[in-house]
């Protein structure tokens, strides 16, 4: 079973009612996600670090890492909720979608360093996901929505 890597922009308290009580369809659905970005790539967590330092490596700012800006939200037995902080929103939502290339080109490298033993290839899944990342972003900043990450087995 594989590891499920989502961020959400939404109601916050909705999106933590519907996970805390694993009503996985509310969690999809107004009010509480007004869109998502689905990251299941196979990746573990540390992977979204090397994706955010992706960000500003190839838009040429400071280069951030994620996992300092998640406060817990919620947590289960098999997964959890975090809040991510404006500032970081703010961080990728600073980028144009036309990056999301770059980005995921960049995140394969990082990626391929740190896991020297397994085949890590540029897919089109990873560039959409980045993509939807920065829509999703940009959408939480213009309409006021917060922002989660979602974690589950």
């Amino acid at each position: 079973m594989g590891l499920t890597l989502e961020f959400i922009a939404g109601d916050r308290s909705s999106l933590i009612s519907a996970f805390e009580n694993a009503d996985f369809d509310a969690l999809y659905e107004l009010p509480a996600c007004a869109c998502h970005a689905d990251f299941s790539l196979h990746l573990i967590p540390q992977d979204l670090d090397r994706l955010s330092e992706s960000f500003g490596e190839v838009i040429g700012c400071q280069p951030l890492a994620l996992r300092p800006f998640l406060m817990p939200a919620a947590d289960g037995e098999e997964g959890g909720l975090l809040d991510v902080d404006q500032t970081w929103v703010g961080y990728v939502a600073s980028c144009d979608e036309s990056v999301a290339l770059g980005v995921s080109d960049r995140w394969v490298e990082k990626m391929r360093e740190s896991h020297p033993d397994e085949p890590v290839d540029l897919n089109s899944d990873m560039t959409e996901a980045v993509g939807a990342l920065i829509e999703l972003c940009k959408h939480a900043q213009n309409q006021g929505h917060d922002v989660v990450h979602l974690w589950f087995q």
